[in-house]
């Protein structure tokens, strides 16, 4: 349970802070950081989404192993 608490919480901050990127003017360096910062938003949100899925009966989730953003 400590486990998901600390996943949701890290899920939060995680787009939470992809959000305030967001709203940032563009340029290389935000364009950059906001794809780093989607790829660690869909990182764990799948972690969670694994984690939850395993407390439930006949659910289960699958995620692709690593994002890789190319540019």
């Amino acid at each position: 349970m400590q486990n998901l608490k600390l996943k949701i919480e890290l899920t939060t901050k995680s787009l939470t802070f992809f959000r305030e990127i967001l709203s940032e003017p563009s340029s290389p360096i935000i364009r950059d950081a906001t794809l780093l910062r989607f790829q660690r938003s869909a990182e764990t949100f799948c972690s969670l989404l694994k984690t939850t899925s395993a407390s439930m009966r006949d659910f289960s989730a699958s995620c692709p192993g690593t994002f890789q953003v190319h540019s």
